[in-house]
């Protein structure tokens, strides 16, 4: 069985698959509108901070933590902020 999760922040949809006994296996973010295209340094430095919010996102998904709650909303947008208020 496979889930798709689609974010209500930065187009992020995340795929979780799923063995017969309703575990996760394996998942990804299979798309997000949260990185530049640009190759400067601070571009680098801000897809990189990006980057490990995504992991980390895919992280708790994997965990069955409930990533579309309002709470782990709210702090995913915080989180994203402050890595774009840095670059």
């Amino acid at each position: 069985m496979m889930k798709v999760i689609k974010l209500p922040i930065g187009g992020i949809v995340v795929t979780i698959d799923y063995d017969d006994d309703n575990r996760p296996i394996s998942g990804n973010i299979t798309h997000t509108d949260l990185k530049d295209e640009y190759n400067e340094e601070e571009e680098e430095l801000y897809n990189a901070s990006m980057d490990g919010v995504l992991s980390l996102i895919l992280a708790h998904a994997m965990a069955e933590i409930d990533i579309t709650s309002k709470g782990y909303i709210e702090g995913l947008e915080t989180a994203i902020n402050a890595c774009a208020n840095n670059y």
